[in-house]
């Protein structure tokens, strides 16, 4: 009884928190709400061995040097930093409109890559498209910019709160987002699919080898869920990965890749790991970038992949022959 209490009230407390929040950051300045997530985020990281360990391990991975060597250290302990800012930029997010964000990529420091007239395009066909992302930059800047042209879809996991629920949502419908529960299932994706919708959601989760599928990701094999692949096969859905993140200079950086239609050959597991190919080979290269604003704080690969202590990783070659620009 008294654990069961405990647990309600810190949700109706998180939930309170969610609320007051942006009238709160709304008067802090933008640079010192960043600097004190960023303060809190690395607490956490030095108190959290558990964690600390395994963003070491994925960092050892994506920049092919030992666990221990001190740029590992350093670029671990920088995404947990960057990661903070993200968290502080999440509690100012009710505060701005689509416009106040559009005009951050202006001060883009690297070349703005954003076909959207592709995805116009696609959309006045009827074409069904999928948006995978990643724990990178700031993964709702990507929603924006593509929701200030069409309406998008964005997958997120229920909160353990009602009120938490709505609240994410209203938030994100002001800006074009229309937030779809994973526990809803797959069918809601295939009729939006069906129907020419564009869906998008953080795709970069680790996986065991009985639940997911092989990639090659960093030169190393990962084990990753199916579902977007085979969803993307199933329903012949362009795949186009988009992504934003911070530069240098207060502003944004956004990049979206070629639309990508999967083959079938008619073996669909074979299929589905080929579109998931292709996702993970976008989600290396924009890594690549910036390794520092990739948040992945659980092991990524089997520990015989992560402790390695050879040369830098090479790229593995692109399976992107798999797959068939749009021809937009």
């Amino acid at each position: 009884m008294i654990t069961g209490s405990l647990i309600i009230g810190e949700v109706c407390m998180l939930y309170r928190l969610m609320r007051i929040a942006p009238t709160v950051v709304r008067v802090i300045p933008r640079h010192v709400r960043w600097r004190l997530g960023g303060i809190a985020a690395v607490l956490a990281y030095w108190f959290w061995p558990e964690k600390r360990l395994a963003t070491q391990k994925n960092m050892s991975v994506v920049l092919g040097l030992p666990v221990h060597h001190p740029q590992v250290r350093r670029t671990a302990r920088l995404s947990w930093y960057n990661y903070g800012r993200v968290v502080a930029d999440y509690f100012d997010f009710a505060n701005h409109s689509t416009d106040d964000y559009l005009r951050g990529f202006d001060n883009a420091t690297y070349p703005i890559d954003l076909p959207l007239d592709i995805l116009d395009s696609l959309h006045a066909q009827g074409r069904g498209m999928i948006i995978p992302t990643a724990h990178f930059g700031n993964w709702d800047l990507a929603g924006i910019m593509v929701a200030s042209r069409n309406p998008v879809y964005v997958l997120a996991e229920q909160l353990g709160d009602e009120r938490q629920n709505r609240l994410f949502q209203e938030e994100r419908r002001k800006f074009g987002m229309h937030v779809l529960l994973i526990e809803d299932g797959i069918r809601p994706l295939m009729k939006l699919l069906k129907q020419g919708e564009i869906v998008a959601t953080p795709i970069d989760r680790p996986v065991s080898p009985e639940e997911g599928v092989p990639v090659q990701f960093f030169g190393r094999t990962a084990y990753v869920p199916r579902g977007l692949g085979a969803l993307a096969v199933k329903m012949d859905a362009y795949i186009i990965p988009g992504f934003a993140w911070y530069n240098d200079h207060g502003g944004y950086n956004a990049k979206l890749f070629p639309a990508m239609l999967v083959e079938k050959t008619g073996d669909n597991y074979a299929d589905t790991i080929r579109a998931m190919q292709v996702i993970y080979d976008a989600i290396e290269a924009i890594i690549r970038l910036n390794p520092a604003q990739w948040y992945m704080f659980r092991q990524f690969w089997p520990d015989d992949a992560a402790d390695h202590t050879g040369a830098r990783s090479k790229k593995p070659q692109s399976d992107l022959t798999v797959a068939k620009k749009s021809g937009l």
